[in-house]
């Protein structure tokens, strides 16, 4: 017999989870507050990070529970994926730019401290929860400004302000709520979250992020399998048909693919100055560089100086690139094949994490964020997108075993 399976329509109040002490319940509380953050704004987000590694820190968790996050299947590649960029600064030609980067990878703390979290079933769904209550505030906000009825204030998040950023954390929210709908056994908990799905699903048909909708179009089976509970793969084929024949009926998405065709064009008439051709022109830049530094690469933050030497001829002399736009490419530039390797590393660990436990939520989460990841990483690197970073570690530290399981 197996545990009931709980849901965002079923969530009790957080502050009635067990938790083992107080340190538990503030550090569940503040990771609750920087996962509804992320979609939303940067600056309370990064104070609830603050707060909850300062929590993991100074409650002596980090001691207390090192067996927890040291003995995680993830630590050895996380801890050399967050030691690299500093070891990287020893053979880099621009120490600014690459103390920039390395500062970055603090945010993987978050992973530690969470994995040290008494975590059970309830509290995994409040720190999902939360997310997708935030994705839900961008949707509305993002849906009022497209209608022009509302004039939205600058500092309210929309997917028009961050398209490419949002329309990924809106297909993951997608999948995740999904799940939950594949195992709803209530009625009106399947009418709520299937309101939410078609929420999200509208605000991407309204945007402008196009890898959000190449991640829709590409996960929609999943999407489709966790909406049908069945694994007949025709009916699966011919609804995920269907969603995308809807997406492409977007205004939004036929201009933003007929754009990125006309960049094309242009990028190889010698014209680079486009969204695409800019992105061709650093990968391609991005190739030649790993391959003049195979090994160890250009060290980290060396790409700006090193695609000086690279640089079109077309293109303004003061436009600087100072990272690919490609999570792989950039890894490979700036680390070589050792960066390269560890890259693939984590990602090969995160994935098989959440393959293994993909029937209960945080294994969801952690495979469909996997799979968002990966996608949104060949149009922009997402390992240093503030947002996305900061949630691939957050969904690399949950756990799939629970104490109350």
């Amino acid at each position: 017999m197996t545990a009931k399976q709980h849901t965002i329509a079923d969530i009790p109040p957080v502050g009635s989870q067990k938790t083992t002490d107080w340190a538990d319940k503030l550090l569940l509380w503040s990771l609750c507050s920087l996962f509804f953050f992320i979609p939303t704004a940067t600056t309370p987000a990064i104070i609830a990070g603050i707060l909850s590694v300062s929590i993991w820190l100074f409650s002596g968790k980090f001691i207390k529970d090192r067996r927890l996050w040291l003995n995680q299947p993830w630590t050895a590649p996380v801890i050399v994926f967050m030691l690299l960029p500093w070891i990287g600064l020893l053979w880099t030609e621009d120490i600014a730019m690459g103390l920039d980067f390395a500062r970055k990878s603090y945010y993987w703390l978050y992973a530690f401290a969470i994995a040290s979290l008494c975590l059970s079933r309830h509290s995994a769904t409040a720190l999902l929860s939360a997310f997708l209550v935030s994705l839900s505030l961008v949707s509305v906000f993002s849906l009022l400004q497209f209608s022009g009825l509302v004039s939205m204030p600058e500092w309210a998040p929309t997917i028009f302000r961050r398209s490419i950023t949002n329309s990924l954390l809106l297909v993951f929210g997608i999948l995740v709520a999904s799940f939950y709908f594949l195992k709803a056994d209530k009625a009106t908990s399947k009418v709520f979250l299937f309101s939410l799905m078609l929420l999200f699903f509208s605000t991407i048909f309204v945007g402008t992020g196009r890898i959000g909708h190449l991640a829709f179009a590409l996960l929609s089976p999943l999407i489709i399998y966790n909406c049908l509970g069945q694994k007949h793969f025709v009916k699966i084929a011919i609804v995920a048909v269907l969603a995308i024949g809807i997406l492409s009926l977007s205004p939004s998405v036929q201009h933003r693919f007929e754009q990125a065709i006309n960049d094309i064009v242009l990028y190889y008439q010698g014209y680079p100055h486009t969204s695409v051709g800019l992105r061709l022109h650093m990968w391609e830049g991005a190739v030649k560089i790993f391959l003049e530094n195979p090994i160890i690469g250009a060290g980290t933050g060396g790409y700006q100086m090193a695609m000086e030497e690279h640089r079109h001829p077309n293109l303004p002399p003061d436009l600087q690139f100072s990272q690919p736009h490609n999570s792989f490419l950039y890894m490979a530039a700036n680390f070589g094949i050792v960066g390269l390797v560890s890259f693939v590393w984590l990602l090969a660990v995160f994935l098989k994490k959440g393959w293994q436990d993909r029937n209960n939520i945080a294994g969801f989460a952690i495979l469909s964020y996997g799979l968002v990841l990966i996608i949104g990483s060949f149009t922009d690197t997402q390992i240093l997108s503030w947002s996305t970073g900061k949630l691939f570690a957050l969904t690399m530290g949950l756990r799939t075993k629970y104490n109350d399981a």
